[in-house]
């Protein structure tokens, strides 16, 4: 429809309305007043009961050719106007023969009924039915034959209500018709059955101005010559249903023209017109739905929404076709089409969304659009055009030959969604300058062929997006085509993807292409940066990403291109990869960012070699791997071109045969050179390292690093030409045992800056290296500076001919101590160091040490240290100590009872004046104890005794000290004989034999002995107060274990003999109470040790950490000042002694420590703190003694000794023979 023929309303006709539209006359008045004006009965007409004109009486019958049923008493000829406003007491009929009139009005002003059938047929010029308002009127059409056929116009609901129903093979005919004529007016038009017809040779008008219905059904048939309008300037509804049923609606069709019109066209019915429009008149709404399989609108042009609002629904297997379409004609209008559902379909030709207004076309669950012409969408400025593909088996193709245009001139909107499908030959999106257009292709099986080529921002600004799966195949792919546009695609998500043949990212002006979060971009061949004056950039970005070029690739052709690989995405091109093409264009390759950019994540690059161009190329690392690896040859195009290598960030390895013969640069990060660019002049700035174990050109260190070799690893690193290092260089040399990384120059070398050495192994000796040769060195380094002085010290740079040589000394172990290792760990780490400093020289298995950090190195020095021997210190301690109380026993002090003289003050039992003075209490009397006065006469005696004891003791370590928990036994038995040589003095001697074993807490090993005894004693008493004495000798049979894991599993043994001698002294007074005996007392003992010199052995693995221990001569003195108390019962034929003991003692000499040294390190001595006990402890003892009249007694003790850090338990049993 051209747009110049367009919907107006003409002021000069009041309340009528004027039609100008395609197809359409103008018309001065409505069609009401052409239906009356057009006769020549116009005044019979304004009032058609007037005394000439027949009016129906219906007294006689219902049969219309009664005469006497009208009131002219003769039956009406072709010359008369009719009028039928009754139906009682009959209506008319008319049966089975021909009737005629001029005019016929069925119902003017009341009620009037005519019923043509049985093959009855009236002719007549106008029909009225329901005339004026108020009225109604009806006529039905019934029969094969029926007819009733008008030569000018028919008025269907006129001002009052009009129905006209024609069925079985009934037939109407007229020129034109209106259908609801009046504002008050309602008009129904029912055509049903197989060969119904009504044949309209002019126009027709469904709710003119009043409201109209038109139902067509059952097979059958209206045919409209003129214009059909549904909905003129009041509301109409035109419904064709079931198979056959049709409506040949004319030149034009209008639904809404500028009221609500609708049309449902169901089940199989059919329309057609030449034109059809929907939404004629600005504030109309028209709306058409073609439902159902077999339903179909057919028409030339089809315009939904011309100055209104026109919506079409195509449902349920429905079909229309036309050969042009139009969807939002004017601006301010808006049209919509719905083709929903498996075998919904839309043909047609051209089409246009959005022609001035706003168009949609949605296509939905399997429904199918074809246009054979270009299809518009936002065809002029200030208009939107939109299409929706949604859901699998939906689908829009366009002929091959015609293009797509998405934002021709306007705004235009393409989504094909969840499985949607589009095939076209040719698009543009963003055609025209100014518009915009923009694609989506989203959701697994969503896809878009274009056939032939596809523009991306052809004079406008155009963008795809293609996610979640969605999938584009194009031949030609063009983005940012002509002067003013730009393009830009997006290729997002696992499973989306773009498939071109060629690709051209800026071909003539701006375009971009970004293939994020595992997208996937492939093509023969593709330019960045086409023509001279474009700029095109790509990035490929994220995991699974990937831009896949089966011939090649050029980045900045002639113009202006660059491409990002970031965050493991990944590109390939199986033939050349080009950068900078011609000569005044620009390329780039970035590696993770864009310069200027933060560093990110690189992605790959997979092909045989990169070439530079004949303009200006680049390429550049800035990304954030600790080691990413760059393995294409990097080459010139040709004589003359190159470009630029930039590394920014991160650490970069070239592995490739470069020769291309443009700078390098290094900025930030590392550029290590395991291939060759020895064509290449490098510059190395502040914050950047050279190295690599490969060639490089003419090298300059400007405040940047020369490092050779790769991270971590010791290489050579060979500059075919001249290296200068300025004062703000650093030369990295790293050093590991006896090798190290150097630099190999051709040329002269101009030395200055600092040598920085990295230590990433042990230096066992004093070692020389050669860091740097060439040709001819001239100056010299400035300082020297060394990492992890663990390894190695003492770094001194000198000069041999033209080579630069490195000497390190080995390096301490102290210095690389966390700040809160404690005592022994230190000590064993200086003894290290002081054999070092010394210039001792350590085995392999020390480097396991001088590597390890943080807790890891004191754990090693912990099990180093051999904290185990201090062990058997406070095991042969205790068994003495033990061995010393056996020898004084409390018992010791009754061994004359019962023939004690009361002279002699015994040493805590019951004297003689005290027995017998409670002997009443002790009941004595009771087994005839003889009682021994003052005066009874002193027999020398002998006794003999037995004992069996043991026990053990744990000390807690100390985190500062760095000594562990300890934990001693013992077991030991004992015998002896004693002599009382006066009435107060005894002298004895004893032997003993027994056992110890000891550990150390956390694995740290353990110990155990052979132990051998012998001591003497005496006692001497006068009156209450006694003091006795012990001297002891102890020998021992000493074996240790421990397993040391700093460097395997190192299962190391000793075994030494050592001695011990002991005494005690001790001293009380006796104070008898009615209750019991009490016995302050004081004491001092003393042990010495004395510790050979011994040294382990390897019983499995090495001997790396094989420790000697120095002779030691060690000595415990302890003070006691206690309380002893006794008390005793006389049995039938025994008496028993209960004894207890509380004590206050003071070690003077609680340390317990030892010198060691290891036997593969001479001069490597340290002390070793055991665990200590503490200088002040409180010492419990309990014992009961069972003493027979025969002499025979036995007694048992338990001892406990408590301190905050000490827990011992002893006990022992002891069985004496008295004669």
């Amino acid at each position: 429809m051209p747009k110049g023929s367009r919907l107006s309303f003409n002021p000069e006709a009041g309340t009528d309305r004027a039609v100008v539209r395609g197809g359409f006359a103008p018309r001065a008045t409505t069609l009401m007043a052409l239906l009356i004006g057009s006769t020549a009965l116009t005044g019979m007409a304004l009032a058609p009961a007037r005394a000439a004109s027949p009016v129906w009486l219906g007294t006689v019958s219902g049969d219309w050719f009664t005469a006497g049923n009208w009131n002219t008493s003769a039956v009406p000829n072709a010359a008369d106007t009719v009028t039928i406003d009754t139906t009682s007491p009959n209506s008319t009929v008319i049966n089975g023969a021909t009737a005629a009139a001029q005019q016929t009005f069925v119902g003017t002003a009341s009620q009037g009924n005519l019923t043509i059938g049985s093959g009855g047929i009236l002719n007549d010029a106008y029909g009225y039915i329901g005339y004026l308002q108020g009225s109604n009127g009806s006529v039905s059409v019934s029969g094969a034959g029926s007819a009733w056929n008008n030569t000018a116009n028919l008025s269907i609901g006129r001002l009052g209500a009009g129905g006209l129903g024609i069925s079985g093979g009934g037939a109407v005919t007229d020129v034109n018709v209106s259908i609801g004529g009046g504002a008050s007016a309602s008009g129904i038009v029912t055509v049903t059955g197989a060969g119904s017809t009504w044949t309209n040779s002019g126009d027709v008008y469904v709710g003119d101005l009043g409201s109209g219905t038109l139902a067509i059904s059952n097979g059958a048939s209206v045919t409209t010559v003129g214009n059909s309008l549904v909905g003129n300037l009041n509301t109409g509804a035109a419904t064709v249903t079931g198979i056959g049923s049709s409506w040949a609606a004319g030149a034009s069709l209008v639904v809404g023209l500028g009221s609500t019109g609708t049309l449902q066209v169901l089940q199989g019915g059919s329309v057609s017109a030449t034109t059809i429009e929907m939404g004629s008149a600005i504030g109309a709404q028209g709306t058409a739905t073609i439902d159902g399989v077999g339903s179909a609108l057919a028409t030339g042009t089809l315009t939904v929404g011309v100055d209104g609002t026109g919506q079409l629904t195509v449902s349920n297997g429905g079909s229309v076709s036309s050969t042009s379409a139009f969807l939002g004609y004017y601006g301010g209008s808006s049209g919509s089409v719905l083709v929903n559902g498996a075998g919904s379909t839309w043909a047609t030709g051209t089409l246009s969304l959005g022609e001035g207004g706003t168009g949609v076309l949605t296509i939905s669950n399997g429904g199918i659009v074809t246009s054979t012409g270009a299809i518009n969408v936002g065809a002029s400025a200030g208009a939107t055009g939109t299409i929706l593909v949604d859901g699998a088996g939906s689908g829009l193709g366009l002929n091959s030959n015609a293009t797509f245009a998405i934002g021709a001139a306007g705004t235009g909107t393409l989504n094909i969604t969840n499985g949607g499908a589009v095939a076209v030959g040719n698009a543009a999106v963003g055609f025209g300058p100014g518009s915009t257009g923009s694609v989506l292709v989203d959701g697994a099986g969503s896809n878009w062929i274009t056939a032939n080529t596809l523009a991306l921002g052809f004079a406008g600004t155009g963008t795809l997006v293609i996610s979640n799966g969605g999938a584009v195949s194009t031949g030609t792919g063009g983005i940012g085509v002509s002067s003013g546009g730009s393009g830009s695609a997006v290729i997002d998500g696992a499973g989306s993807s773009w498939g071109v043949s060629a690709l051209y990212v800026g071909l003539n002006t701006t375009g971009s292409v970004a293939v994020t979060h595992g997208g996937s971009l492939i093509n023969l061949q593709a330019m960045i940066g086409a023509s001279g004056g474009s700029t095109g950039s790509v990035t490929i970005d994220g995991a699974g990403s990937s831009w896949t070029n089966q011939l090649f690739l050029s980045i900045g052709d002639q113009g202006t291109g660059k491409l990002t690989i970031a965050n493991g995405g990944a590109v390939s091109a199986n033939g050349m990869f080009l950068i900078a093409n011609h000569a005044g264009s620009n390329g780039a390759l970035n590696i993770g960012a864009a310069p200027g950019s933060a560093a990110a994540a690189p992605g790959t690059l997979t092909t045989a070699a990169v070439q530079f161009g004949a303009g200006t190329g680049a390429i550049n690392f800035n990304h954030t791997s600790a080691s990413y690896l760059f393995s294409a040859n990097i080459v010139d195009s040709g004589p003359g071109n190159s470009g630029t290598v930039n590394q920014l960030s991160g650490t970069t390895i070239l592995t490739g045969n470069n020769t291309y013969t443009g700078p390098t640069t290094v900025d930030g990060g590392t550029l290590s050179v395991n291939g060759s660019i020895a064509n290449s002049t490098t510059t190395v700035n502040a914050g950047g390292t050279l190295g690599g174990i490969g060639m490089v050109g003419d090298t300059t260190i400007s405040g940047g690093v020369l490092a050779p070799g790769n991270t971590n690893s010791i290489g050579t690193l060979t500059i075919a030409g001249n290296l200068v290092l300025t004062t703000a260089a650093t030369y990295m040399v790293q050093v590991s045992g006896t090798s190290t990384s150097k630099t190999v120059v051709v040329g002269a070398a101009n030395l200055a800056g600092t040598v920085a050495v990295n230590l990433t192994g042990r230096v066992s000796a004093t070692t020389t290296y050669t860091i740097l040769t060439s040709a001819n060195t001239t100056g010299t380094f400035d300082s020297v500076s060394m990492s992890n002085s663990a390894y190695a010290r003492n770094a001194r740079v000198t000069y041999s001919g033209n080579n630069v040589l490195l000497t390190l000394d080995p390096g301490l172990l102290s210095p690389s101590l966390p700040g809160f290792a404690n005592i022994n760990q230190k000590n064993v780490a200086a003894g290290i160091d002081n054999a070092l400093l010394a210039g001792g020289s350590m085995t392999t298995g020390f480097n396991t040490l001088f590597n390890a950090t943080g807790q890891n190195l004191l754990n090693g020095l912990t099990q180093a240290s051999g904290e185990v021997a201090t062990g058997a210190q406070q095991g042969t301690f205790n068994a003495m100590g033990q061995f010393l109380n056996t020898l004084l026993d409390p018992f010791f002090g009754n061994r004359n009872d019962p023939a004690a003289p009361a002279g002699g003050a015994s040493r805590y039992a019951d004297d003689g004046a005290a027995a017998r003075a409670n002997a009443g209490r002790d009941a004595y009397a009771a087994i005839g104890r003889q009682a021994h006065g003052a005066g009874d006469s002193f027999t020398q005696r002998w006794s003999v005794w037995a004992a069996g004891y043991g026990g053990s003791q744990t000390t807690d370590g100390n985190a500062v000290v760095g000594s562990n928990t300890a934990t001693s036994r013992i077991a030991g038995v004992a015998a002896g004989a004693d002599y009382q040589i006066s009435p107060n003095t005894l002298v004895g001697f004893a032997l003993g034999g027994g056992g110890t074993s000891f550990g150390v807490a956390n694995g740290l090993g353990s110990g155990s002995s052979d132990l051998f005894q012998a001591g003497v004693y005496a006692r001497h008493t006068t009156g209450n107060a006694y003091v006795a004495g012990a001297l002891a000798y102890g020998w021992q049979d000493v074996t240790t274990d421990r397993t040391v894991t700093i460097a395997g599993a190192d299962h190391l043994r000793a075994r030494f003999k050592a001695n011990a001698l002991s005494g005690r002294l001790e001293g009380g007074y006796r104070y008898a109470t009615p209750w019991m005996g009490i016995t302050p007392y004081a004491a001092a003992q003393f042990t010495s040790l004395y510790l050979p010199g011994y040294g382990e052995q390897a019983i499995s693995g090495a001997n790396t950490f094989a420790l000697n221990y120095a002779g030691r001569d060690v000595t415990a003195a302890r003070g006691e000042l206690g309380l002893r108390t006794d008390r005793s019962y006389a049995l039938e034929t025994a008496i028993l002694t209960l004894r207890g003991r509380a004590a206050w003692a003071h070690d003077v000499n609680p340390d317990r420590g030892i010198s060691a040294t290891f036997q593969t390190l001479p001069g490597a001595s340290f002390v070793v703190n055991g665990a200590a006990s503490a200088h002040d402890a409180a010492l419990l003892t309990g014992a009961a003694e069972l003493k027979w009249l025969n002499g025979v007694s036995l007694s048992g003790t338990f001892e406990g000794e408590f301190s905050n850090v000490t827990r011992s338990y002893a006990g022992k049993g002891i069985a004496r023979y008295q004669w």
